[in-house]
């Protein structure tokens, strides 16, 4: 199998045979930086503030996250444009973990973990009391919405929403635009020197944009972008002003999607940017991450 972190050499990726991965071991709760009752709750917008400085820094944070961010919620993984023949395979990370999508020789699209249980041994069939069909790569929760690939590694539990619940409502506010009928056109990554949560934090809000991005400024009609929430996703859209702009569109509309916990998507008339974060591994200097988007145009 190729290795998904060329940045990681000497690094052996380790998937235990019963399907449980390394981000579900919980870190000591003793290590954890201090959580009080009024930190955790929800307050008025009036009385809100920032999360805590620690938790931008501390390993044992990320560690957390891994367990009941990364591994218990959905993720973005793919187009199907991305995959398109059989034996085509899509490498990528959740949680720390390698993963892989395989569209098989009937079509259907797999997920697993991207670890050999037999780490490549060979002539390993002429072993006794030995059945390759045993060792087999670990499947992985897999899903599609509008011809996108969702993944989970831990679906167990309460309160963790089902892709139905996460994207509700979205099929019927994007109409008559349908994702499936994009194509797949290119992907970018990019390291990050920051925690994944200031990205998040700078996605959710539209302040800056006429301080930072002069020219998308220019594109919307910024007196009526309008923020909203839903249960597991938040929506930020503005119509464009009047006149002329590159998308030649006389009544387009930017959208801006935000899926808890890591999964974004820029969407205009031509095309859909989705982007989703996948946080360093502890110990690497300065808590970077990579940002991974795709570019999917829509088919004229």
């Amino acid at each position: 199998m190729n290795d998904p972190h060329p940045e990681h050499p000497g690094e052996l990726s380790c998937q235990p045979l019963d399907g449980t991965s390394r981000s579900e071991r919980l870190p000591d709760l003793a290590s954890l930086p201090h959580f009080d009752e009024e930190e955790l709750s929800q307050q008025p917008i009036e009385r809100a503030s920032t999360i805590p400085a620690s938790w931008y820094t501390s390993p044992e944070i990320l560690q957390l996250e891994r367990k009941i961010l990364f591994s218990d919620f959905w993720q973005l993984a793919a187009h199907d444009r991305q995959i398109p023949r059989a034996g085509d395979v899509h490498h990528f990370e959740a949680a720390g973990n390698p993963l892989m999508l395989l569209r098989d020789g009937e079509g259907v699209v797999r997920a697993f973990y991207n670890v050999c249980s037999l780490r490549g041994v060979p002539q390993f069939n002429r072993v006794d009391l030995f059945d390759k069909k045993d060792f087999g790569l670990v499947p992985v929760e897999r899903q599609d919405w509008q011809g996108l690939h969702f993944v989970r590694l831990n679906g167990d539990g309460p309160d963790k929403p089902g892709l139905e619940e996460l994207l509700e409502g979205v099929s019927n506010r994007i109409a008559p635009i349908s994702l499936e009928d994009y194509n797949y056109y290119d992907s970018h990554r990019y390291v990050i020197d920051c925690n994944w949560k200031v990205y998040v934090d700078n996605f959710l809000e539209g302040y800056h944009i006429p301080i930072v991005h002069p020219e998308l400024a220019r594109l919307l009609d910024y007196r009526n972008y309008v923020t909203e929430n839903a249960r597991w996703h938040s929506l930020q859209h503005s119509p464009f002003q009047k006149g002329e702009n590159l998308y030649r569109s006389t009544d387009g509309k930017a959208w801006y999607y935000f899926f808890f916990p890591i999964s974004c998507s820029i969407s205009c008339p031509t095309g859909c940017r989705p982007t989703w974060c996948v946080p360093s591994r502890p110990g690497r200097p300065k808590w970077p991450f990579t940002t991974s988007t795709a570019t999917w145009s829509r088919r004229i």
